[in-house]
């Protein structure tokens, strides 16, 4: 008679048991799956971010490289060929906080966005170090006469003019292009992550680039 009355008692016990095994496992998988949901919502929002200080960047290299290029020099009357190449120079110097920031944006990029990024950014600021490389070689030889026989002298000439256009260049020359080539396929590259951001972070996005959030 009390082996009946234990029966129930050890039945109810055991599926006491078996019911707090399940909500315990059903909990686990909904936390589970939210974590990951917010770990991906996180990652997401950081690509977009990533994403977007690229075109930013290679924006604004293009400005910078205008700039540093631009033929206008403003050098003080009396001044010497040496001082109108340093003007280059000088240029480099006042922009060179914004060039390490591209090239932050470039590791960022190898590790977000993907190796070919990363990839346009060095050929992007690779042009920076042409023009550079290019002011550098007139000021070894800007103070040493001209070759007095003619093929040596049209040598010589050629030799500094393409120099000079490499640091001056014109409006739509090879550098330009290469950097417009690059900046187009930086967008092609960061518009899959640009488009995934959730509506709520592009909304913030905009608030933040319009001055109205901190």
């Amino acid at each position: 008679m009390f082996e009946d009355l234990e029966m129930p008692e050890r039945i109810i016990k055991v599926g006491t048991a078996v019911l707090q095994a399940f909500a315990i496992v059903v909990t686990a998988f909904y936390a589970s799956r939210g974590l990951r949901a917010w770990r991906g919502q996180l990652i997401g929002k950081r690509k977009f971010e990533v994403a977007e200080e690229i075109l930013v960047g290679a924006h604004k290299a293009k400005a910078n490289l205008a700039f540093v290029r631009n033929p206008v020099t403003f050098t003080k009357p009396g001044a010497t060929p040496r001082d109108t190449y340093n003007v280059t120079f000088e240029r480099l110097q006042q922009i060179s906080s914004e060039l390490a920031e591209f090239e932050k944006t470039r590791v960022l990029a190898d590790v977000h966005i993907g190796s070919e990024a990363a990839q346009v950014i060095s050929a992007i600021l690779q042009n920076f170090h042409d023009v550079a490389a290019s002011a550098r070689l007139p000021l070894l030889h800007v103070d040493n006469p001209f070759p007095m026989d003619e093929h040596e002298r049209k040598a010589e000439s050629d030799r500094r003019n393409a120099w000079e256009f490499t640091i001056w260049g014109s409006a739509n020359d090879e550098l330009t292009q290469a950097v417009d080539k690059g900046i187009s396929r930086l967008e092609v590259l960061c518009r899959p992550y640009l488009k995934a951001a959730s509506w709520p972070h592009r909304f913030w996005i905009w608030l933040r680039n319009n001055g109205r959030t901190s």
